[in-house]
């Protein structure tokens, strides 16, 4: 696998959200300086992007194993989780807040008792990742580089990456805010409308927009 020049990215995990929007801008990249890439995906991203659909493969539960456990050679794992065996060639790229949590704000966590579960797993294996097979991990902001330290004493480094954006002329503006995002509890939409009603802000003349799935 070290000889293989192909870059395989897990996103066994990412179906929608921002973790899609963020595989597409990755995607984007690697067609654009010609990148010999595959996507290790699952069916909901069929429904997605040519640029997704056209690179592809879903895996089976053999290559999955060995994906998760000491990978497929130059592995850049976008589910938030790395490999459990040690791995020169793997990046672990972390992209959601949930990742950075605390043991002790897992175990807070007002959701079922399998989310829990599934949280602590991810856990341990980030755990073994870094400290037992000394994988390299990535994030996008300083923000997310101190939770991952000081909640599970991993070391990252910061690796941004984003479309370049023309931006139209803004001729009229419609909103005061605009919230894009999915109605998940941790987007934390009850927080912005308690503060919005609250009595020192609810005679401000503001205008709200909120996205919610189609």
């Amino acid at each position: 696998m070290a000889n293989d020049s192909k870059i395989y990215i897990d996103a066994t995990s990412i179906g929608e959200g921002g973790g899609l929007v963020l595989l597409e801008y990755l995607a984007s990249y690697l067609e654009k300086h010609k990148a010999d890439y595959c996507i290790i995906g699952n069916k909901r991203l069929l429904a997605n992007t040519q640029i997704i659909k056209s690179r592809l493969m879903i895996p089976s539960l053999w290559k999955k194993a060995i994906l998760y456990t000491a990978g497929l050679g130059r592995t850049i794992y976008f589910c938030n989780r790395g490999p459990l065996l040690p791995n020169k060639y793997a990046k672990v790229y972390v992209h959601s807040e949930y990742i950075t949590l605390s043991l002790k704000d897992i175990l807070k966590l007002k959701s079922k008792n399998t989310r829990k579960i599934v949280h602590f797993l991810i856990y341990i294996i980030n755990w073994i990742s870094a400290k037992l097979s000394n994988n390299k991990f990535f994030v996008q902001t300083d923000h997310m580089q101190q939770k991952l330290a000081n909640n599970r004493n991993i070391e990252s480094e910061i690796l941004p990456f984003f479309p370049d954006l023309l931006l139209p002329e803004i001729k009229s503006i419609k909103y005061d805010l605009c919230y894009i995002s999915y109605p998940w509890r941790h987007k934390n939409h009850s927080l912005l409308f308690d503060i919005l009603s609250n009595k020192q802000n609810i005679d401000l003349p503001l205008k709200i927009a909120v996205t919610i799935p189609d």
